[in-house]
């Protein structure tokens, strides 16, 4: 079951991404609207002073079955989309690295605008 995120769930969510060979975000870098479903996946939504809403820092279980690990980023995709244009965003943004990212962005109608390095610099 989808619930709102939690400070709490910051544990979980990070081995996700160990398990992956990846690097977690910092907790402080998180937005205040995320999703979760225990021990499956996770995602957020940030908010831009724009008419445009970024879809981030989602992640699954490696751990979990592939076909709950679905039917989550599904219920997660729809959910972050429908707080977005609630929020009244008219555009939705989303990147990554992933082929099979990439795919499922392009089933939820999502159009390619190119490939691009991202950085951050901590302030």
């Amino acid at each position: 079951m989808m619930r709102p995120w939690l400070k709490s769930d910051y544990g979980q969510y990070s081995q996700w991404f160990i398990a992956r060979a990846l690097t977690p975000p910092p907790q402080d870098c998180l937005p205040p609207i995320g999703v979760i479903i225990d021990n499956v996946a996770a995602g957020f939504l940030v908010k831009t002073d724009a008419k445009v809403a970024m879809i981030e820092h989602v992640v699954t279980n490696p751990r979990a079955e592939s076909e709950l690990r679905e039917q989550a980023l599904n219920e997660i995709n729809d959910e972050l989309s429908f707080l977005a244009k609630k929020a009244g965003f008219k555009y939705l943004y989303g990147d990554t690295n992933f082929k099979e990212i990439s795919d499922r962005a392009h089933r939820y109608g999502f159009k390619s605008i190119g490939k691009f390095d991202h950085f951050i610099k901590e302030l």
